[in-house]
């Protein structure tokens, strides 16, 4: 078999161009330090690597997530503990408020401490993390979940949501608590109500927190919601009262009144007030419940001290 000139000049040239690119991929692998460069080099051992990556990469998420649990979780307990503190002194305080031998003065002394705790207090449930989200407004984050309104009552506008992080495979732990089951779904001794502002309302009317004058009255009527309605029955500045069934929502008139904004509105063993000037239509609603915030408990406390007098029924109604 005879070979051409221009064969053996070929094969030679092939068999150089085969060792300069063996050469040119040692050095390739040498600087990128991997033995594969592309998937087609080993198609099974890239897809092992590729596992291998993608499990580390989760891993390292994982750590992530364990160190923003813990910052969170101590920062929450950072805020109980205050909490906690609080309540210390916000017990001795319930004490000494019901001291029969105290007078007026006294009494205005402890009221203006109450009201210092609830401010206190309201700014430990707004705490944040150390990424600038709220800690108990559970998945509102971005916004303050307690929001004092102008009649002096804290509503919470965060939700019941929990948090949760990952933290290994099937494995996820709280890492946040809503403000609603820590502070405001506490059990009530007796039968109780929460004032709401109407959601449609147009005027700048605000109502307080309210407080129970009449308990007995009150446990006559629970546990339908009362309803102050700014219908004007006697004129510009009159409402109507009524007592609707919280099972049919059917509304009953209990009263018609004239309205003075900040005058004491008393009905049905309740007493409220409301301030600002309230448009016509507008609604404020004494929703009844068995439980009630922390915040209120101070705030209802301090404005039954305020408005004892120093006779023997008014030392015996604190």
């Amino acid at each position: 078999m005879r070979i051409a000139t221009s064969q053996l000049f070929d094969s030679g040239l092939k068999g150089i161009q085969d060792v300069q690119s063996g050469l040119t991929r040692t050095q390739d692998e040498i600087a990128s330090g991997k033995r594969l460069l592309t998937p087609a080099d080993d198609p099974a051992s890239a897809t092992l690597i590729d596992r291998i990556n993608q499990e580390s990469a989760r891993s390292d998420q994982y750590l992530r997530n364990i160190d923003v649990a813990q910052r969170d979780l101590q920062q929450q307990e950072s805020q109980l503990t205050a909490v906690e503190d609080s309540m210390y002194r916000l017990r001795e305080l319930f004490v000494a408020a019901g001291n029969a031998a105290y007078g007026s003065s006294e009494r205005a002394s402890i009221a203006s401490e109450l009201e210092s705790k609830a401010v206190e207090l309201q700014g430990l449930f707004n705490g944040q993390g150390a990424n600038g989200e709220y800690l108990f407004g559970g998945y509102q984050g971005s916004s303050a979940p307690f929001v004092s309104r102008p009649g002096g009552a804290v509503e919470y506008r965060g939700d019941t949501g929990q948090r949760y992080l990952q933290v290994s495979t099937g494995v996820d732990i709280a890492v946040r608590d809503n403000g609603q089951a820590l502070f405001e779904d506490v059990p009530a001794a007796n039968n109780t109500f929460i004032t709401r502002t109407g959601a449609a309302n147009t005027g700048d009317g605000n109502i307080d927190p309210g407080r129970i004058v009449d308990q007995a009255a009150y446990d006559a009527v629970y546990p339908d919601d009362i309803v102050l309605s700014f219908d004007a029955p006697l004129g510009q500045d009159s409402f109507s009262a009524y007592r609707r069934d919280r099972n049919t929502g059917a509304l009953t008139l209990v009263s018609t009144q004239a309205f003075a904004p900040g005058s004491p509105v008393r009905l049905a063993g309740a007493e409220v007030r409301v301030i600002g000037k309230p448009a016509l239509g507008d609604e404020f609603v004494l929703q009844s419940s068995n439980r009630q915030p922390l915040i209120t408990t101070i705030q209802r406390l301090a404005a039954s001290l305020r408005a004892t007098d120093d006779s023997e029924i008014g030392r015996a109604h604190v």
